[in-house]
């Protein structure tokens, strides 16, 4: 079997650095900002799809700078020795489910295995380019925490997310501010950031339906149930192919987009029990 690359360790010298951030260094006038020394975990559950988990794991090495761990969470893909190679060639935490949970289950498990304050649930769909992305999450979650927000989502400019905001064309980052979604609204959860009080303070996790694509929409419900709030930094980017992903899916298994599409009903009952 080929040998994964072996991946580079946050901070080396191949790391995009913007104009604005090179210029400080050179004047040594960069400071820290108080999320900078945060620790996190970035929880990435994947079933298959080996290209796009290397690309990914690949970029978070390459652009992020806050001390974190990332854990890969096999749901269940045939493959085992795709794990075995990046457990023997990475630090990478790695977990794995012979059977496959969904999108949420993984999630949860991923979560179950690690420890830091600081969580981010990736789709294995993504990828990042940008140094500050992890760091501006952070900067954006302190700066609304007096707001009721609790989870924060990084900014997607292209197809694959159900916010028209985060779809929305680039603009100059100076002529746009962090949006608190209103009630109703939610986040996808492709990359998002939270505390892990969180899930501990709303009872429990993602309600997991088989196949997933409704997780997201009845956390939205479950938090504004609690008083808590979602939000979208501007300032973070991030890359998704969501609906790539979901092509791809239902190709190989048209069965399944029906499966998924029932999802909604299962949801709608769930959120409307919420609600009593």
């Amino acid at each position: 079997m080929a040998k994964s690359r072996r991946f580079l360790p946050a901070g080396m010298a191949n790391q995009k650095i913007n104009a604005a951030d090179m210029k400080d260094v050179m004047q040594g006038s960069l400071k820290m900002s108080p999320f900078e020394i945060s620790q996190v975990d970035i929880i990435v559950p994947f079933h298959g799809q080996y290209q796009k988990v290397t690309r990914l794991i690949e970029s978070i090495y390459r652009s992020t700078r806050p001390p974190f761990l990332l854990t890969l969470v096999d749901d269940g893909s045939k493959n085992s020795g795709f794990m075995e190679d990046i457990k023997e060639n990475t630090n990478i935490n790695c977990v794995r489910s012979d059977k496959q949970l969904g999108f949420a289950g993984a999630l949860e498990k991923g979560f179950n295995a690690t420890k830091f304050p600081w969580v981010v649930f990736m789709g294995s769909d993504c990828y990042v380019d940008n140094i500050n992305w992890l760091n501006k999450l952070g900067e954006s979650m302190m700066d609304l925490k007096g707001q009721g927000v609790k989870m924060i989502s990084a900014r997607y400019p292209n197809s694959g997310s159900d916010i028209e905001v985060l779809s929305s064309p680039p603009r100059p980052m100076s002529n746009v501010e962090d949006i608190i979604l209103k009630k109703g609204e939610h986040l996808p959860l492709s990359c998002v950031m939270c505390h892990r009080e969180l899930f501990q303070r709303i009872g429990g996790f993602i309600k997991p339906y088989p196949f997933g694509w409704y997780e997201d929409q009845e956390l939205a419900h479950r938090m504004n149930h609690y008083g808590f709030k979602q939000a979208i930094c501007h300032k973070s980017w991030v890359h998704h192919d969501g609906m790539s992903t979901i092509k791809e899916l239902w190709d190989k298994a048209p069965e399944i987009r029906d499966i998924m599409v029932k999802n909604e009903e299962l949801c709608l009952k769930d959120i409307k029990s919420l609600k009593k």
